[in-house]
Parts: structure tokens; C-alpha cells; sequence
């Protein structure tokens, strides 16, 4: 195998840390006073994760990443959303705040949200790793970023768990095509 052949980009793998950092995933977030929980279709979404833009991307390895600013990622608590369907949307909610020097607290879990859908918290850091296309599996299996944690990564190429066209699905259910069954695919819009 030859990598260096191969269509190389940065990424950052998220790692578990003890130190006490801004980004992680579950817990409950760090907001600042003029936070509104996300709903769907009246039920509070689940808080997924939070990013420090200047804890993760101080190196500017990646650089179309901010360089600060906070992201929040929300998510339907039930998972009853896969993205494939345009109905879905709302159902999942990202959140970018500039100002990272504002007073942040958790807020109050909203009574909608049920218990089972505030998930245990682990703090997050980067480590820079190259990845390649999913298409070159063999790379990924020989490369050794990973071993037995989990693929969490910012940046970098996409590795789709399920379907490898996802671009592909992602743009047409944006666009309003089922993708379900092959009915978006086989639309005449899908050319669009």
C-alpha cells in the first residue's frame, strides 16, 4: 500500500480527557443567559455536544474550522430521525455562538426532554491525525488513530457508517426528496 499516493486531510480525533475543557459530548450544556432550548415538534432535543473553537482548533491545522466561537449540537432524544426523509427536519439543531468569553452556566433540563435523554458526560480533546477517503479502507485499517476509541473526528474525510453515498442523500433529502427507498434517487429533480 502507498499512502503517501493517497488524497490525504487533516482532522481532529476527539479524544476522552480528565481535564477539565469546554468541549464535550453529553452532560448538559454550557450556555450563556439568553439560551433557548431547541425543540421538535414540541419536545426539547437532546444536547449531543459542545466545541470550543479555540481549544480545538488552535493550531489552524483545519482552516475552514473558526478559529473560536462555540458549537452546540442537538439531536431528536427518541432517535427517530435519520436524515433521510425531508419531514425530518428540525429534528436536529446546530448552534454556533461567537462570543466565548460570555458568563456560560447549565441550564435547567426543560420538562420535555426526558430523563433518559440527558447522556453521561465526557470531556473532549483533539489529537491531529490524517485521514483518508472512506473508499480506501484499508488505509483507515492500517492506520492506528483510532485502535479501540471511538471514530469521534472534526474535520477531515467523512466515514459513513451506512451508506457510503451520504453527500449524495444529505443533498437531495436538503433539497426535499425522500431517500428512504429509491424513490429520491430515481426523481427527475435529483439531477438538480
Amino acid at each position: 500500500m502507498r499512502l503517501k499516493n493517497l488524497p490525504v486531510k487533516p482532522a481532529y480525533h476527539l479524544i476522552e480527557t480528565p481535564e477539565p475543557v469546554f468541549t464535550r459530548l453529553g452532560g448538559l450544556p454550557l450556555t450563556g443567559p439568553d439560551f433557548t432550548w431547541p425543540e421538535w415538534k414540541n419536545r426539547a432535543l437532546a444536547f449531543v455536544m459542545q466545541i470550543r473553537f479555540s481549544e480545538i482548533n488552535a493550531t489552524g491545522a483545519i482552516p475552514f474550522l473558526p478559529k473560536s466561537g462555540l458549537l452546540y449540537v442537538f439531536y431528536d432524544a427518541e432517535q427517530s430521525t435519520w436524515g433521510f426523509d425531508p419531514e425530518d427536519r428540525g429534528s436536529w439543531k446546530m448552534l454556533f455562538q461567537k462570543d466565548e468569553t460570555e458568563a456560560l452556566q447549565e441550564p435547567p433540563v426543560p420538562a420535555t426532554l426526558p430523563e433518559w435523554g440527558v447522556y453521561p458526560a465526557k470531556q473532549l480533546a483533539p489529537k491531529l491525525i490524517q485521514t483518508y477517503p472512506e473508499w480506501e479502507a484499508e488505509a483507515y485499517a492500517e492506520m492506528s488513530h483510532y485502535g479501540d476509541l471511538p471514530r469521534h473526528h472534526l474535520g477531515g474525510w467523512a466515514n459513513p457508517i451506512q451508506n457510503p453515498d451520504m453527500a449524495l442523500e444529505c443533498q437531495l433529502a436538503s433539497n426535499g426528496l425522500y431517500c428512504g427507498n429509491s424513490t429520491g434517487y430515481q426523481s427527475p429533480r435529483a439531477a438538480e
